[in-house]
C-alpha cells in the first residue's frame, strides 16, 4: 500500500513538473503560427503594381530584382511602416503598455514593428490537376495524351 501511495505520489509531482516546464517552453518559444497573417492580394492590384511599380523607369525590374521579391520588400515596408504609425498615434497609447509592456523604469520596450517574413501561395489547383494528369500519361505510356495534358498546362501558365 505505502509503495502504491510513493509510486501514485511521484507519478503526480512528475506530471504536475512536466506541464510547468511545458509552460514555460510554450512561453520561451515563438512560432510563426503565433504572429502570422493571411490576406488576398487581388489580381487587378498586383496587375497595377507590376504596371506602374515594378516595370516602371527605375523600378526593380531595371535592376534585375524578381517580381516576388520586390513585391515582398515593398509589403514589408508598408506593413511596418502602418504598423509603426498606428502604434505610435496618440489614440492608441493603450497597445504600447498592452503590447509591450514597459522596463523597470517606466518605458516602452517597443523598438519598432518588424515583419520576419511573407509568404506568398497561389491557386494552382488547376495546374496540379493538369500535372498529374500528365503523370498518369506518362506512366500510361500515352504519349498523345500527353502531349495534349502538356498543352493544357502550357494554357494555364
Amino acid at each position: 500500500m505505502l509503495i502504491a501511495l510513493l509510486f501514485t505520489v511521484s507519478i503526480r509531482f512528475m506530471y504536475q513538473g512536466g506541464k510547468i516546464k511545458q509552460i514555460e517552453w510554450d512561453c520561451a518559444t515563438v512560432t510563426a503560427g503565433d504572429y502570422a497573417a493571411v490576406f488576398n492580394i487581388k489580381h487587378e492590384s498586383y496587375i497595377h503594381w507590376r504596371d506602374n511599380v515594378y516595370e516602371a523607369a527605375g523600378g526593380d525590374v531595371e535592376r534585375n530584382i524578381a517580381p516576388g521579391l520586390s513585391l515582398k520588400e515593398l509589403l514589408k515596408k508598408e506593413i511596418e511602416e502602418k504598423l509603426d504609425g498606428w502604434i505610435n498615434d496618440s489614440a492608441n497609447a493603450w497597445a504600447l503598455e498592452q503590447l509591450y509592456g514597459s522596463n523597470k523604469k517606466g518605458k516602452s520596450q517597443y523598438g519598432g514593428t518588424k515583419v520576419a517574413d511573407i509568404v506568398f501561395s497561389f491557386n494552382n489547383a488547376a495546374l496540379i490537376h493538369a500535372l498529374r494528369k500528365r503523370g498518369q500519361c506518362i506512366a500510361g505510356q500515352d504519349f498523345d495524351a500527353m502531349r495534349a495534358a502538356e498543352a493544357e498546362i502550357s494554357e494555364l501558365f
